[in-house]
């Protein structure tokens, strides 16, 4: 996530190799506390099927236009960048905690070296920075912002690899700051993610939401051809 997280104790970690892929441990935890971005796994393989019918693709316009060019703010575990370069989209996504971004890198470059790389991988770009200071007037067609905040719910009740997500990661408390910077830099919308029943990032009203099974999008259009 790029957006500053809010100061707290974090536990205690390691990243290691394990079978040709990198995983994050965490120390004095369940034996299960592991963390690996399996872009190839089954679970993500779940996410992309029927993908333009998903809220997400929806959301941020794949759905109808491929090739529009997104900025993913806030990369994370980096399944719905992916999902988003599967659908056609042209991806660019900031990462700033550095053994996030090391978790990225790695599988990006694990299944470019494989027998069968995925497409999508031409499609989707991973780079450090903040977006905060990356981000420039209309420089692309959509941007999308996933936060983390306190008292997520998804997280809450989320499983293994989102609850090391937000141990190790915290809350990004001041993801407000990204909405104006990301209003400016999106010539169609901003696509911002969020538990379904929190209110607007910022207090922003949005154009228009799509609510999803565990979440919902708030879309603020930004002119041009930005309409649903």
């Amino acid at each position: 996530m790029s957006a500053a997280r809010q100061p707290q104790p974090r536990p205690a970690s390691v990243v290691e190799e394990s079978r040709g892929r990198m995983q994050l441990r965490l120390l004095d935890a369940a034996p299960k506390a592991l963390l690996q971005l399996d872009w190839d796994g089954a679970e993500l393989a779940r996410r992309l099927t029927g993908l333009r019918k998903q809220t997400l693709i929806r959301a941020v316009g794949l759905h109808k236009q491929r090739n529009l060019q997104i900025i993913d703010c806030t990369a994370g575990l980096g399944r719905d960048s992916f999902s988003m370069a599967a659908a056609g989209g042209r991806v660019l996504a900031y990462e700033r905690n550095p053994v996030l971004l090391a978790l990225l890198q790695h599988e990006q470059a694990r299944l470019r070296a494989g027998r069968r790389p995925p497409e999508q991988l031409a499609q989707l770009r991973i780079i450090a920075g903040d977006a905060r200071t990356a981000l420039q007037p209309s420089s692309c067609d959509v941007v999308y912002l996933d936060p983390m905040y306190p008292d997520d719910r998804r997280h809450a009740l989320a499983a293994m690899p989102m609850q090391i997500l937000s141990a190790i990661c915290g809350a990004d408390t001041d993801a407000h700051e990204l909405l104006p910077l990301a209003l400016a830099a999106a010539t169609r919308r901003v696509v911002v993610k969020r538990p379904r029943r929190a209110s607007p990032l910022a207090g922003a009203a949005p154009s228009m939401t799509m609510q999803g099974k565990q979440a919902r999008f708030d879309i603020y259009f930004t002119g041009g051809r930005g309409s649903p």
